[in-house]
Parts: structure tokens; sequence; C-alpha cells
């Protein structure tokens, strides 16, 4: 038997028979036995965007944001780029405004130049009750740990069903290098039931080379 997705109590009657059609068993042919599944929501992690994302499609372009490829040209996740190259891949031991040295995260640089961008669509995920949508948002520092002079917005976009008419803003953030990440959290309870596509956005605000961003620690929990 396969647990159906949605959470609550599930009950099925069966008899058993023979290839003959011929019921066996213990007891009388005439009464069903039962099963009954309980299912229960999860706790934890339910979906890594670390881990998930050489399933996500990258792609990069100039605003408006196309979120139809998405992306104007096809970008290829864990390419490294240069110093005006963009790329998207996991980094780690990366020192991040504030000073902290980080675990793994999620690391976007888009071209230089105002306006430019990188999206990833992430693979579907079914929202249950309770899911949160948390992160940390903020730049990577130069070598020497000092604060550069990056400007980016990040953008988190969510759609159901593949279905354009139905895309949503999530959140918005606009990072220069502080010294300190955002943190953030968004209640994904209105979408439960419904099979979404998250969309993670990094749009350049100016020619800086130096527009090393990053999503630390981006999951939906619950």
């Amino acid at each position: 038997l396969i647990a159906p997705e949605e959470t609550g109590s599930y009950m099925g009657f069966w008899k058993i028979r023979n290839v003959k059609g011929d019921g066996f068993g213990v007891g009388s042919l005439t009464k069903a036995f039962w099963v009954q599944i309980n299912v229960v929501e999860g706790v934890g992690t339910m979906f890594d965007f670390n881990s998930r994302a050489g399933e996500a499609a990258w792609g990069g372009g100039y605003i408006p944001v196309d979120f139809i490829s998405p992306g104007e040209e096809i970008l290829s996740f864990d390419s490294q780029g240069t110093s005006i190259e963009p790329f998207v891949s996991l980094k780690n031991e990366q020192v991040l405004e504030g000073g902290r040295v980080s675990e793994i995260l999620l690391a976007v640089f888009p071209p230089p130049g105002q306006g430019n961008y990188i999206i990833g669509r992430f693979p579907d995920y079914k929202v249950n009750a309770g899911d949160l949508l948390f992160g940390r948002v903020g730049l990577i520092t130069n070598p020497n740990g000092t604060c550069g002079n990056g400007d980016v917005d990040f953008r988190i976009n969510l759609m159901v069903d593949s279905d354009l008419t139905t895309l949503i803003l999530l959140g918005e953030w606009h990072e220069i290098c502080e010294g300190q990440l955002r943190t953030f959290e968004i209640d994904l309870d209105g979408y439960k039931g419904e099979t979404a596509q998250i969309f993670l956005t990094i749009i350049a605000n100016t020619d800086s080379e130096e527009n090393f961003a990053v999503w630390d620690s981006l999951t939906i929990h619950r």
C-alpha cells in the first residue's frame, strides 16, 4: 500500500481471494478486514535548496526577468566564471559580511551592470501545512575580509502548477555589504496542497565586479 500525500486518516476494506476468485483465510469469508493508515505531518527540513540546486534550471539576462525559459540565456550550474562572467555554484568556507566563515551555501554572481540578473527555477514542491521558507541573504566579502561595493536585489517568487498567471513575489531584499546578513522566514501555509515552483533571482544594481551574492541556509521546514 502507498500512503496518500495529504495528511489525514484513511481506511480501506479488503477480502482475500485466489486467482480463481475463491475466498480463503481465517474467519467468515463474507466479512472484510480493514487497514487504517494515519498520515501525519513530518517535521524538519522538507526541501534543501543547496542539495537541489543542481536540479534547478538556471539562466541569465537583462530585466525584465524572464520566468518562462527561465532567463534569456542558459547558465550552467557550478560553473566558476571569472571577475566579469556570471556563475552560480555551491561554495564553502566563505567570509561573509559580519566576519562569519560560512558552511556550504549557494553563491550567485550576476554579470556587472545595472539590470543584469541570474534566475533559478527549482523542482516541484508539494506544500503542506506549517511549511516555512527560511534563509539568509547577503554578500561575500573581499579576500581580505573587507566589505566591497556589491549592490544587488534578492527576489523569491512562487508559481503554482507551472501556471505563470499564479506567479507571486514572496520576498524582495536590497542588499549592500553593510556588516551583516539579513534573515527571513516566509509562511507558505496559504499554499497548502499546491504543487509549487520557486524562483530565486539576483539582480545587479551597479557595474560592480563585487556582487558576490549568497543564499545562506535556504530551506523549507516545518
